[in-house]
């Protein structure tokens, strides 16, 4: 079961791309976690 405490959609057109990704990196690892967001493609035992 996955709970999802924080999420933020950016709809801002004025922001920075860097602040932008800053922003999508912070949802991102938040909704899935770390070692899913930077796990690589493709082990040993081919997995993703």
């Amino acid at each position: 079961m996955r709970v999802s405490l924080t999420f933020e959609y950016v709809t801002d057109p004025n922001m920075k791309p860097f602040k932008r990704f800053i922003s999508n990196m912070k949802d991102s690892i938040t909704y899935f976690g770390f070692e899913q967001v930077f796990r690589r493609k493709g082990g040993n035992n081919g997995n993703a």
